[in-house]
């Protein structure tokens, strides 16, 4: 994975599995869980969306929401989206 996402910002990588047609279904499991649910891609999605997000060098937070940024990627099942935020080490 790291390869094929090494120079790829968030943004790109949202858009390359949107065009690929793939899509994740995130929902609350309880109270305390959120769960993720996709295909073997679906999941790549989501690792690749982290790894990029942890190596971007102009913004240090992106989110995705199936009622906002992002929603071509959730099924209509999802009722989350996430907010993804790097902080520097203390």
């Amino acid at each position: 994975m790291k390869d094929e996402v090494e120079d790829m910002s968030p943004d790109e990588v949202c858009v390359k599995y949107a065009d690929l047609g793939i899509k994740i279904t995130v929902t609350d499991l309880d109270k305390d869980l959120v769960l993720f649910k996709g295909t073997k891609e679906g999941l790549e999605f989501v690792a690749e969306l982290f790894w990029a997000q942890a190596h971007d060098t102009e913004h240090d937070s992106k989110h995705i929401s199936p009622t906002g940024p992002g929603n071509i990627l959730f099924t209509k099942k999802s009722t989350r989206g996430f907010y993804i935020r790097l902080i520097e080490p203390d």
